[in-house]
C-alpha cells in the first residue's frame, strides 16, 4: 500500500485479478472502493432460565469437641442417629486402623486343624428356612461348636421353628447355639403384642405367633442352647447372645437407634469372649447394597472401648457377608443367604486353643 496526499490507494501487482478482463495492467484502486466485509449479525442475548432447584446445602460445621467426643467413641445420641456420616468421619480419621477388611481371607473350614490343641467354632446366620440346605449340599464343616446368629425363619411360623429346632438339633456338633433375629416374629412376644406390626407385613394374628410357644420350644430344647440376652460359657470361654438390631423395616427386636440400643448393649458383660448379635456394629459387614450403613453405633462403642471381644458374630445384612478386623476383635457377619435370598455363602470358621482348665 503506498499513499499519495490524502488519497489512499492500494497497489496491486500484475497478474492478479481484481474482476477486468485485462489483468496485466497494473491498476489503482482506491481502499474506500474495496468491498468491505458484512457486518455479522449480532446472537441473540442468551436467558437464564431458572428451573426451581434449591441453592447447595452450607457446609456443616462440626464443633471440634464433637469430632473429639466420636473419635474416642463417647455416647452422644446425635452420632447414633447419624450412624452414616459417623462412619465416615471415623474412617477418615482411622482408616484400616478400625475398620479393615480380611474377607479375602475367609477361613470357610476347607482346611484342617487340630482339634487336640483347638476348638473349632462354625458360624452361620439368616438361613432363612433354607437351613437344610446346608446339609444337602455338604456344606458344613467339621467342628466343636456351631453358632447360627439369627433369622433362621422367614416369618417365625410356628411350623418354621419347629422344623428348625428338629434340624439344628440333630447336627453332629457338640455344642449348638442360637439366637433370633428380626424374621423370627414369633419369638419376640412384644412385637405381637401391637396390632399395627403384624398388620403392616400382611400376616395374620395366629395365637400361636403370640402365646409365647415359639420362645418356649426354644428355650426348652436339650438340643442346643437358645440365648437372649443371656450367656454361656463353653469350654472355659465366654459367649453372650443378644437378638437386637437398629429399627429395621418394622420387624422383630427393633430398637431405637440411641438410647433404646445403648441400653440393651450395656447388660453385654465385659468379659466376653465371643460375642452373638443379629446386627452388626456400625462399619463391620454392615453395607447395604445401596451404599448406607444400617450397624448400629452404640454397639461399636461398647465393642470397642468396653467389651473388646476376641470375636463377634452377626448377620442380616446379607450382603455384608465377610469378616473384618479392628486389630483386637474379629467382626465375621455369617450370613448364609445372599442378597437375593438363596443359601450360597458358605459357613464362616475360627478356631481357639483349649484352655487346660477347662473340663
Amino acid at each position: 500500500m503506498s499513499t499519495n496526499g490524502d488519497s489512499k490507494t492500494a497497489v496491486l501487482p500484475a497478474g492478479q485479478d481484481c474482476g477486468t478482463q485485462d489483468s496485466n495492467v497494473l491498476r489503482q484502486i482506491p481502499v474506500g472502493a474495496l468491498p468491505l466485509p458484512p457486518k455479522p449479525k449480532a446472537l441473540p442475548v442468551q436467558q437464564t432460565v431458572s428451573v426451581g432447584l434449591p441453592p447447595p446445602p452450607p457446609v456443616k460445621t462440626i464443633p471440634v469437641e464433637k469430632l473429639e467426643a466420636l473419635y474416642n467413641l463417647e455416647k452422644d445420641y446425635d452420632w447414633s442417629h447419624s450412624q452414616n456420616e459417623a462412619y465416615a468421619k471415623l474412617l477418615e480419621k482411622f482408616g484400616e486402623s478400625w475398620f479393615r477388611d480380611t474377607t479375602g481371607s475367609v477361613n470357610v473350614g476347607q482346611n484342617s486343624y487340630n482339634n487336640t490343641t483347638h476348638i473349632r467354632f462354625v458360624t452361620i446366620s439368616d438361613t432363612h428356612k433354607k437351613h437344610r440346605a446346608l446339609s444337602n449340599n455338604s456344606m458344613l464343616p467339621k467342628g466343636e461348636v456351631i453358632i447360627h446368629a439369627g433369622d433362621f425363619t422367614s416369618i417365625g411360623g410356628i411350623k418354621e421353628v419347629k422344623d428348625f429346632c428338629d434340624w439344628f438339633g440333630s447336627l453332629p456338633y457338640k455344642y449348638k447355639i442360637v439366637i433370633a433375629g428380626n424374621h423370627d416374629l414369633s419369638l419376640d412376644k412384644s412385637w405381637y403384642g401391637i396390632d399395627q406390626n403384624w398388620r403392616s407385613l400382611g400376616l395374620p394374628k395366629v395365637a400361636t405367633s403370640c402365646n409365647g410357644e415359639s420362645t418356649e420350644i426354644m428355650r426348652s430344647s436339650k438340643n442346643f442352647i437358645y440365648l437372649e440376652d443371656s450367656a454361656v460359657e463353653i469350654e472355659g470361654y465366654k459367649i453372650f447372645g443378644a437378638p437386637w438390631q437398629p429399627e429395621f423395616c418394622n420387624w422383630a427386636f427393633n430398637l431405637e437407634r440411641g438410647k433404646q440400643c445403648d441400653e440393651r448393649w450395656n447388660n453385654i458383660p465385659t468379659d466376653t469372649d465371643i460375642l452373638i448379635t443379629h446386627g452388626p456394629p456400625l462399619g463391620h459387614g454392615d453395607r447395604c447394597k445401596h451404599g448406607l450403613r444400617a450397624g448400629c453405633f452404640d454397639l461399636l462403642r461398647h465393642v470397642q472401648n468396653r467389651i473388646k471381644p476376641k470375636y463377634h458374630v452377626f448377620g442380616h445384612i446379607h450382603e455384608g457377608y465377610g469378616t473384618s478386623t479392628n486389630g483386637a476383635t474379629t467382626f465375621i457377619n455369617a450370613s448364609t443367604c445372599n442378597y437375593q435370598y438363596r443359601p450360597l455363602q458358605q459357613p464362616i470358621v475360627f478356631d481357639l486353643p483349649k484352655k487346660t482348665e477347662a473340663k
